[in-house]
């Protein structure tokens, strides 16, 4: 009888005090002084991508203490939180490219600023077969070559004969680029930066009728 007694008791007392703090809080000059746990801008962060598909421009996207970002080195070029030593490797490989907070142009990891600084490099032989010199890049002869759109284009052209050689890329009997004399057992290119509206070929000034083939332009 006595312990139930006592946990009325104990029960009223803690009622008691319940409703003491409640009265409490609701006071506009109470003060709470127990540890209060919030949610901080840290907590909260969402992933760089996320940020950037919610419209945040690059330089204002926000990493976690201790993170840094880069960009991912592939066609999307999304946003990445990365520790400094993983941002250093992802750099050295090739995975990731380095976003300048100082808004340097160079590295603005945009698809237009991207594609501005990049290249295409193609190589290509002059080879004689049965007596008939062909282009040739070491899986077919005057095979199919492709370029980019709106990118600058390199054919690396070497020429192990003992015959001069011109590389020409014309479009529609005009001639758009010219690699100029190749001489014998010597090198040279050719540049070219085409649109999607191109049509182009290409062959040899010195053998049109057996060094020739198509070119066709993609969209990188």
């Amino acid at each position: 009888m006595i312990y139930f007694v006592l946990l009325l008791i104990l029960i009223g007392f803690i009622g008691t005090a319940f409703a003491q703090y409640m009265e409490n809080i609701s006071d506009p000059d109470f003060e709470y002084t127990g540890t209060i746990i919030r949610l901080t801008d840290e907590n909260i962060i969402p992933s760089p991508l996320k940020q950037f598909k919610a419209g945040i421009s690059i330089d204002e996207i926000t990493c976690k203490k201790g993170l840094e970002l880069v960009i991912k080195s592939d066609h999307r070029h999304h946003p990445m939180c990365v520790k400094p030593e993983t941002k250093t490797k992802l750099i050295e490989r090739g995975w990731a490219s380095m976003y300048n907070l100082d808004h340097d142009t160079s590295e603005m990891p945009t698809n237009a600023k991207l594609m501005a600084n990049a290249t295409n490099t193609i190589f290509i032989n002059v080879v004689e077969m049965d007596g008939v010199y062909r282009w040739y890049n070491d899986q077919e002869v005057n095979p199919t070559l492709t370029l980019w759109a709106n990118v600058e284009n390199t054919i690396q052209i070497h020429n192990p004969t003992d015959e001069k050689h011109e590389f020409v890329i014309e479009s529609q009997s005009t001639e758009i680029a010219t690699s100029g004399d190749i001489l014998s057992d010597g090198n040279g290119n050719v540049t070219i930066k085409p649109n999607m509206e191109y049509t182009l070929e290409y062959h040899c000034k010195y053998h049109p009728d057996t060094m020739k083939g198509q070119i066709e332009i993609i969209s990188p």
